[in-house]
């Protein structure tokens, strides 16, 4: 009898046990898909989705984060935004491989979301730039900075390394203008030297005034110059950009795109459920954790399907590069950094 008393409370224990643990992962699902369905919703819109995956005060604490992604795309050289993207998920799942064989990953789950929720906006703005749903940002303006000793020389040796690279560049009108302008500092420096040598007193010190004049003015109209040089030649750059996004016929990137970031938004949704109410549940993790070989695979299809588009691997590099960089720059704009 007694037996029997104890063989009924385990049933019931374990009955409760198991009704908890499938409705706690129905719960995981649900919230899943219903994270994603609120993703795709915003896809878009860049910076309602920034809204959606770091709401109020999230921004602020993802800020360092971002900040650091976009560093890391900014000096990645080799396979740009593709490149960091195989170096952060590959980090990521290592931390949650740690899951199976300890419970040290529960006191960090909501930094991992963050990095996870990160991710998801970086290839959310790659797959906008490539659908041309978002335009390439300008360069910002930098501040006019104090003239330095030297800064005119050093002008001067860049038009000169720019001229032996490529000589057409002596037809471009500011260009021209630097040369103008240079001839004329030979000639009136020579003026100024012969007329020096000859006058005393008051007459120097006049051709002193005058000729530092002329020769201020002749400093102001090459850095004029030159400034206008480098921004036609960074608007070139920039059309060129667009104008390689525009011509390449981008949809089955864009797609493959899409399935990785609803992947890094499962490890987000995820992550994000089990640092609440359900913590402590080690086996979402443990299946998480087993979901590595999948998004290696996304990350190979990314691999595959850009190469297809750009034709060509070295090409794809190429074009991963100019992303990273604009990626790099949106997500300074959106964490107002």
């Amino acid at each position: 009898m007694q037996t029997d008393i104890f063989a009924n409370n385990y049933r019931e224990i374990v009955a409760e046990h198991i009704f908890w643990y499938h409705s706690g992962v129905g719960s995981l699902e649900q919230a899943v898909q219903g994270s994603w369905f609120d993703l795709r919703e915003q896809i878009r819109h860049p910076n309602e989705l920034f809204e959606s995956l770091f709401p109020g005060t999230e921004g602020n604490s993802a800020q360092a984060l971002l900040i650091d992604l976009a560093r890391e795309l900014d000096q990645a050289v080799e396979g740009g935004v593709l490149e960091v993207k195989k170096h952060r998920f590959t980090t990521l799942f290592v931390e949650l491989e740690e899951a199976e064989f300890s419970s040290e990953i529960f006191s960090h789950l909501k930094e991992l979301a963050r990095r996870a929720r990160v991710l998801a906006m970086a290839i959310a703005l790659q797959r906008a730039l490539l659908s041309q749903e978002i335009p390439f940002m300008d360069d910002e303006e930098k501040p006019d900075e104090p003239e330095e000793p030297g800064e005119i020389r050093q002008i001067i040796q860049d038009i000169q390394e720019i001229i032996a690279a490529d000589p057409s560049a002596k037809m471009n009108a500011a260009i021209k203008n630097i040369l103008l302008q240079l001839q004329k500092y030979r000639t009136e420096t020579a003026t100024y030297q012969k007329l020096k040598e000859q006058a005393t007193g008051y007459r120097l010190e006049m051709y002193s005034k005058t000729f530092a004049a002329t020769f201020q003015n002749i400093f102001t109209s090459i850095r004029r110059n030159y400034d206008q040089f480098r921004k036609e030649q960074d608007e070139m750059r920039r059309q060129e950009q667009r104008s390689v996004i525009a011509s390449l016929e981008t949809r089955e990137w864009t797609r493959a795109l899409m399935r990785q970031m609803e992947e890094a938004n499962r490890i987000a949704a995820t992550l994000t459920f089990l640092a609440g109410e359900h913590s402590g549940m080690r086996e979402p993790l443990v299946e998480l954790s087993r979901r590595r070989a999948m998004m290696m695979k996304l990350l190979e299809t990314d691999r595959i399907q850009g190469e297809d588009c750009a034709g060509g691997e070295a090409a794809a590099r190429r074009l991963n590069r100019i992303l990273a960089i604009e990626v790099a720059k949106q997500l300074h704009r959106l964490c107002g950094c």
